[in-house]
């Protein structure tokens, strides 16, 4: 797996970007479209924050944050989340 990337995105709870991984996890968004394991998990609430840690390609992290775009188009806490997903993409 040495072509994967670590993926981190943690907010708070109270954010618009908490709320939209929030609306993910307990909207069954997360388990549709990513196969949780040791590899890639989260937690829908720690302690205050929302938090997913991904480890994928950086074509299917693109692919990943492309389909939350198009699915949560309009949340007023995507532009944060996708910044903040791209931002990792190097």
């Amino acid at each position: 797996m040495s072509n994967t990337l670590r993926i981190k995105s943690s907010h708070p709870e109270h954010t618009h970007a908490g709320k939209l991984l929030a609306k993910m996890y307990y909207g069954g968004f997360i388990d549709k479209t990513l196969v949780m394991n040791e590899e890639s998990f989260g937690y829908p609430h720690n302690g205050g924050y929302h938090s997913l840690t991904l480890r994928l390609s950086k074509d299917d992290a693109k692919a990943f944050v492309e389909l939350v775009e198009e699915r949560y188009d309009g949340h007023p806490g995507l532009k944060d989340f996708s910044q903040h997903i791209r931002a990792q993409l190097h």
